[in-house]
């Protein structure tokens, strides 16, 4: 569990480094090239959307990974706080399962 939460937060970091030229302030040509092939993206798949627009669209999309951030960082701080007794140990089982049974259509993640 705290191998796939470190990777989710390195992932999620990533993301926010590479997204981040989407807020004002001074950047480097290609970072700045990155936000305008993305904003390029949304104006190609939302027909009449503008540039600023396409950029105002990706700000939300930053602050979501960010909030994302924040809760991998307070899940961090939960799972450091769990001892054998209150389940931590005991959740080891789920990364010996097979990943077929994890991701079966069958079962739902959310409800």
């Amino acid at each position: 569990m705290a191998a796939r939460l470190k990777k989710l937060k390195g992932h999620v970091g990533g993301a926010i480094q590479l997204l981040a030229p989407v807020r004002p302030g001074l950047v480097q040509r290609g970072d700045f090239d990155l936000i305008v092939l993305l904003g390029d993206a949304l104006m190609e798949q939302h027909a009449g959307m503008t540039p600023p627009q396409a950029r105002e669209h990706l700000e939300p999309i930053l602050a979501t990974l960010e909030a994302l951030q924040d809760c991998c960082d307070r899940a961090q701080v939960r799972l450091t706080s769990l001892t054998a007794k209150t389940g931590r140990s005991g959740m080891d089982f789920y990364d010996a399962l097979s990943p077929s049974w994890r991701r079966s259509p069958a079962r739902s993640v959310c409800p």
